[in-house]
């Protein structure tokens, strides 16, 4: 908890995942296995420490920041990949993998219908 008490943590001054960090990195001190692979190490602790603070539901772009700040704490740098969905946005590999509307990701997509342009009114 001494992370929580430097001076510059007043609120404003944090970066994301700093505060939640502070909360987290003993827990994942104890359970992660440095010899594994850094993607597997990666998704195993992101995993526990969502576990570790379900209760309180943060934001998951946080938690991934907390996660990722412990990692480069130990010299280990994980960069944020992003894919591309079917709509054209960014989304993060760490959120689940499922449609903006809520279905499945492998479920088959309705075709839209495409709006017809209007006639000229005769000008």
């Amino acid at each position: 908890m001494a992370a929580l008490n430097k001076e510059d943590n007043r609120p404003g001054n944090e970066l994301p995942g700093e505060t939640l960090g502070a909360l987290v990195n003993d827990y994942l001190e104890d359970i992660v296995n440095w010899e594994r692979g850094i993607t597997e190490n990666y998704k195993a602790s992101y995993s526990a420490a969502r576990s570790f603070v379900l209760p309180m539901n943060p934001p998951r772009y946080e938690l991934g920041y907390s996660v990722r700040r412990f990692f480069a704490a130990h010299g280990v740098t994980i960069k944020k990949s992003h894919v591309m969905d079917t709509a054209g946005r960014s989304r993060s590999e760490e959120a689940p993998h499922e449609a903006a509307d809520g279905r499945a990701a492998d479920a088959p997509r309705k075709r839209r219908k495409r709006r017809r342009k209007r006639k000229g009114t005769g000008e």
